[in-house]
């Protein structure tokens, strides 16, 4: 091992450039790598709803000094509700909505779920945030704590994430609750999934406030039948208030585009790896007369190679692991602002494996070469 640690520091005190430039190439392959992996995934979730006739979104507008509020909008659920055997017998199940809702003059999200009985907690949202990992520390409220509209609330994870985070600036108080609508929420959890304050329970939200949007969230495909059963109720019930927003298609072009994109960027990180075990075999090649004279003096071949992939590993193991941090802490928020599903790309579980790719990946690239350079060693000493 002082051999290989002797070995590293010559690397750097005597060729730092050539040094810097596999560091260069290892960070480079590792955010690539990472990024292409995630753009697929979200790209892959997309293309297997090519109609996203999974949802239906229904946007409120202000005419004549009137708005839709939230009690107008329970007054509509309640008119779907008497229709879920409509709905029911399309094939389709709503699995969650999503009220859009201005508290203060911030946007919120208010998930929900309803049947027959009336109104529900998100409980599988809930779940589905952790299981995918957008859930820190805590947990999600409970169905109890929805109907007694207990006030808790799901804070966005700064504790975890960095970046702008206005109106959670805005409604944190100095006692550690969050002031949404007035009303002070105990913090129960924390969680990535939105950064626009916090996640709080439909119940525990005024019925006059200000509704933006809703959208329908269903298991399968949107049949046209529960489609134009829904788009009925809110218009008799709404009018020129809501305007229904119609199926669009994924661009097929732009998804073709980004696979072709993630394919390429996926060569450009194997030719990074590929460089820095170029690079290193450049100072191999420096070290030949070291290296036979060890080798005159009973170093065998195999010891040699090991020691040569053992520094390999040294420099670039580390280097992977600080990147990864990078990627998490730094770079992923920023890229979920334009690709929604990236976030559930990256898992502990896909870390893992994505890591060890890299270290059985890096470890063969860098053991042939090493092989290769090894294999004339001996003409160190001519």
């Amino acid at each position: 091992m002082k051999y290989i640690i002797k070995n590293l520091k010559n690397f750097i005190s005597k060729e730092l450039g050539i040094f810097v430039l596999a560091l260069t190439g290892i960070i480079v392959s590792t955010l690539i790598i990472h990024f292409s992996y995630g753009i697929f995934q979200h790209y892959n979730i997309l293309s297997k709803e090519p109609n996203m006739e999974d949802c239906m979104t229904l946007h409120f507008y202000k005419n004549d000094g009137k708005y839709v509020s939230k009690g107008m909008l329970n007054e509509c659920i309640y008119d779907v509700i008497d229709g879920l055997d409509i709905i029911e017998g399309s094939g389709n199940k709503i699995m969650v909505c999503t009220a859009f809702v201005q508290m203060d003059g911030d946007e919120y999200q208010l998930k929900f779920c309803f049947d027959r009985e009336g109104f529900h907690a998100p409980i599988q949202f809930l779940d589905n945030i952790k299981t995918y990992g957008a859930m820190g520390q805590g947990s999600g409220w409970t169905e109890v704590e929805e109907q007694s509209e207990k006030k808790v609330a799901l804070c966005y994870n700064y504790l975890k994430y960095t970046g702008d985070t206005p109106v959670l600036k805005k409604i944190m108080q100095d006692d550690g609750t969050l002031l949404i609508g007035g009303k002070n929420y105990t913090i129960i959890g924390y969680q990535s999934w939105t950064n626009d304050g916090a996640l709080i329970p439909y119940s525990t939200v005024d019925d006059e406030v200000l509704v933006k949007e809703l959208v329908f969230s269903c298991s399968e495909n949107l049949t046209r039948k529960t489609y134009d059963y829904i788009s009925e109720v809110f218009m008799q019930r709404l009018g020129k208030l809501v305007m229904i927003e119609e199926k669009p298609e994924i661009d097929l072009d732009t998804y073709y585009t980004y696979r072709s994109i993630v394919l390429l960027v996926s060569v450009l990180a194997l030719m990074a790896v590929t460089n820095y075990c170029i690079l290193y075999c450049y100072i191999l090649e420096k070290r030949k007369k070291k290296a036979a004279i060890f080798r005159c003096c009973g170093l065998s071949k195999r010891t040699a190679d090991l020691m040569n992939l053992a520094e390999c590993y040294i420099i670039s193991m580390p280097v992977y692991l600080c990147s990864v941090l990078v990627y998490e802490y730094w770079i992923l928020p920023i890229l979920q602002k334009w690709f929604m599903y990236i976030r559930f790309a990256h898992t502990i579980e896909t870390y893992f494996v994505i890591f060890m790719v890299f270290f059985i990946v890096t470890g063969m690239v860098c053991w042939t070469f090493i092989k290769a350079k090894n294999k004339s060693v001996l003409d160190g000493l001519r």
